[in-house]
């Protein structure tokens, strides 16, 4: 008994059946995009606006819970290289536990003067922490 698993096609009919496929694809874009780039660029701006929304909103959190840390204690400046990174992390955090250290990081930078009080690597640390790795830490300090 042979092995027979239907016609066989060869490479030449491939590169044909390719081309087609390439030219009816063209032709489908020059068709749709027209009609598609209007909806699609709203749902963009769309998306967009809900994304730095729903980042100013995590921002505040996390502000808000860093002014009830740092209470009457005088502040300071924070390095740009340390505050830029940390609102950028901060502002992407949902995570109601993750957003206290986030807040924890910015009251330490803003009320501290001495420049290694807070290192600049800290927001990339924390950034890369899950709620359970914050646990551990927790657990263990």
């Amino acid at each position: 008994m042979g092995n027979d698993d239907g016609p066989k096609v060869s490479i030449g009919d491939l590169t044909g059946l390719g081309q087609v496929a390439v030219q009816l694809i063209k032709t489908g874009e020059h068709f749709l995009d027209p009609l598609l780039s209007p909806l699609l660029k709203e749902k963009g701006l769309q998306f967009a606006e809900r994304s730095r929304l729903k980042r100013r909103v995590d921002l505040a959190s996390v502000a808000s819970q860093a002014k009830d840390f740092v209470g009457d204690l005088p502040l300071h400046p924070v390095p740009d290289r340390i505050l830029q990174p940390l609102i950028e992390g901060a502002s992407n955090e949902d995570e109601p536990s993750l957003q206290v250290k986030w807040a924890a990081l910015l009251a330490n930078a803003a009320t501290t003067e001495h420049a290694l009080a807070v290192l600049p690597g800290f927001p990339d640390i924390l950034k890369h922490l899950t709620p359970l790795h914050v646990g551990v830490l927790d657990w263990m300090y």
